[in-house]
């Protein structure tokens, strides 16, 4: 089973986050993907035991002002903090960081082996880059010269790769205003209700699959 994990700002963060831990109480994927910040949500869920009151406070400590031009310095200082030393070694071969390529074509490019730790921030660094919000004197990133996959031009084909697509159900898609309230700063009461619809939304997913499963069982009988 292999798993992706849509983007959306801190709604689609939030929500990820919550469905992903629920989705580890009862089966462990082969590989987690994501890109923005599902991007994040797959890297934790891969390379850490998840404290989640620590990632609300991290959260909680962002300055207001950061996301516009400051993502890319904030995404670093919380990864820096919830990922071990050696998170390029739990996330080589198991983590799939998905990132639009502008130099060829705007396509789909994911990058799923890292030799440091510094080097697997930097990546998700430059799947969550949109220009103005994450830095604003480049249109990608330095490293990677890559930005957020939903800039590709083949980003719902390329997801098509994956058994599992995890998307909030009233996500929209992307526009300015969409952009804006993605990126907005959320309460820590919304991020509660937010981890708690996806965690909702994973039981109820794997519930209806295994009275598929069990559907299909009973008709081959």
């Amino acid at each position: 089973m292999n798993i992706v994990f849509e983007g959306g700002g801190f709604p689609a963060f939030w929500y990820g986050l919550g469905y992903g831990m629920e989705l580890l109480e009862h089966e462990r994927p082969a590989f987690l993907a994501g890109y923005s910040a599902g991007a994040l949500v797959a890297t934790l869920l891969t390379c850490s035991n998840v404290d989640i009151d620590t990632v609300v406070q991290l959260y909680g400590s962002m300055p207001l002002g950061t996301r516009f031009g400051g993502m890319a310095d904030f995404v670093t200082a919380v990864m820096e903090k919830a990922l071990p030393p050696d998170a390029h070694v739990y996330a080589s071969g198991y983590l799939g960081i998905i990132l639009c390529e502008p130099d060829n074509n705007s396509k789909c490019k994911m990058v799923s082996r890292w030799d440091s730790r510094d080097e697997l921030i930097r990546c998700l660094v430059a799947s969550c880059y949109i220009p103005c919000f994450t830095g604003c004197t480049r249109l990608s990133d330095e490293t990677y010269r890559c930005r957020d996959a939903v800039f590709s031009s083949d980003l719902s084909t390329f997801l098509e790769n994956f058994n599992e697509v995890v998307r909030r159900s009233n996500a929209e898609h992307l526009g300015i205003a969409r952009l804006c309230e993605n990126l907005a700063v959320v309460s820590q009461d919304h991020v509660w209700r937010l981890l708690e619809t996806g965690a909702k939304e994973c039981r109820t997913n794997k519930a209806f699959k295994t009275h598929e499963r069990r559907g299909l069982s009973d008709d081959c009988v």
